[in-house]
């Protein structure tokens, strides 16, 4: 648990009023994502029972299932600021995870896992990179995903990237959004604060990806 406060300080440069803030909106989030109504897919019973965030052992069922499917994952080497770099690709295989997690299970398990990832000390220091990659992005996935109540979800989640989580998001890439995705990619850059909205990159190909963050 120390741990995981001290986090909170060190990505906020040690201004603990910063720290209190990122902090609660921190837990009101996991309580909002586990409280989620079954049609937008809440927590099911028992999936996120034992996710706390202080506690960063990747053993949950949710978690383990989201790493074994690779539906988050690395990419080797880091951005040319030094900070990790997380792919996530929604594809279908997303739409299988929210109806077997619940779409707050999956969140939960998706954010447990990057901020395992920001426990590094070079990317406590450096930050996250968070490359969304929409090139097998469904057109069900899309609509799914525009829902009222979805865009309620990541309302919240962009306010949690943009000061309250316990990692830095130094950078935002969104990677081949097809034309049936604009509206959903121009939704969620309205969400984000005007520093995140800065780190907001869109690129066509992944080629023009790793020309930018490659180290």
């Amino acid at each position: 648990c120390d741990l995981w406060l001290g986090r909170f300080l060190r990505t906020r440069k040690y201004d603990s009023a910063r720290a209190l803030h990122a902090l609660r909106g921190n837990l009101s989030l996991s309580r909002y994502l586990e409280g989620l109504p079954a049609r937008t897919g809440g927590a099911k019973p028992g999936a996120v029972a034992a996710v706390r965030f202080w506690d960063l052992h990747i053993e949950d069922s949710s978690v383990r299932y989201v790493l074994d499917r690779r539906l988050l994952a690395t990419v080797p080497g880091r951005a040319r600021d030094g900070s990790a770099v997380v792919l996530l690709s929604p594809s279908s295989d997303f739409l299988v995870a929210w109806g077997r997690l619940g779409v707050g299970g999956f969140t939960l398990a998706v954010l447990k896992l990057i901020e395992a990832l920001s426990l590094e000390p070079r990317t406590q220091l450096c930050g996250i990179t968070v490359v969304v990659d929409l090139r097998r992005a469904s057109s069900a996935l899309i609509s799914t995903s525009l829902r009222p109540d979805m865009l309620r979800l990541t309302e919240r989640l962009a306010s949690l990237l943009g000061s309250k989580a316990a990692f830095r998001v130094r950078g935002l890439w969104i990677v081949g959004a097809p034309w049936y995705a604009r509206a959903l990619v121009n939704l969620v850059r309205t969400f984000l604060s005007s520093k995140l909205r800065s780190r907001l990159h869109l690129c066509s190909a992944a080629e023009d990806l790793h020309a930018a963050v490659e180290e």
